[in-house]
């Protein structure tokens, strides 16, 4: 992941909260092409699989450990994280991590990453094997699409989410040069 870092010039993460789900997280970095995001390093726990369900304070320093093992010293302008998930935003919030609410739009977002990928300006290290997995077992609820509405089946997808909350929450910061970018400094 430090190839990436001196690549990037602004540096964020994102997470997907979960204690009965997994709790998925990324780490997120703008090129100073101002166009290429990169999710070079992953996060992913599932409770389901492990066997053991942690508290907030045990994935605030799972958190921790892992920004210091990936970022080293380098500063992290934000950590977005789903607003639904109040107390874990608190608990990060006291632990001192610059917490930022993602925008959580589903069908917007979802259409948004869709067009970075498809333009090759969002690139995921191979070493996040969550994620590619997960771009390859997503699907769309065909129950849902047969009532009229369109909406992905909610499964095995909490690091899509959290892509879809690194890529959508900053689309579009003024101060960078494209309204669909993903990180700042």
């Amino acid at each position: 992941s430090r190839q990436y870092l001196n690549r990037c010039q602004r540096v964020r993460a994102v997470c997907d909260y979960g204690t009965v789900n997994a709790l998925a997280f990324g780490i997120y970095g703008l090129d100073y092409d101002g166009v290429t995001i990169y999710k070079f390093a992953e996060y992913y726990y599932d409770s389901k699989v492990a066997g053991v369900q942690k508290s907030d304070s045990e994935y605030v320093l799972d958190i921790q450990s892992f920004l210091a093992t990936h970022l080293g010293t380098r500063p992290l302008t934000g950590l977005y994280v789903d607003p639904s998930a109040a107390s874990f935003i608190v608990s990060l919030r006291k632990a001192g991590l610059p917490v930022i609410a993602a925008n959580n739009s589903v069908l917007e977002g979802i259409q948004h990453v869709y067009g970075l990928l498809t333009k090759r300006h969002y690139l995921i290290d191979a070493s996040c094997e969550f994620t590619i997995r997960q771009y390859y077992s997503y699907s769309w609820d065909s129950k849902a699409s047969a009532r009229g509405k369109e909406q992905p089946m909610k499964v095995e997808d909490h690091a899509l989410d959290c892509d879809r909350y690194a890529l959508f929450s900053t689309r579009s910061s003024s101060t960078l040069p494209t309204a669909s970018i993903v990180t700042g400094k």
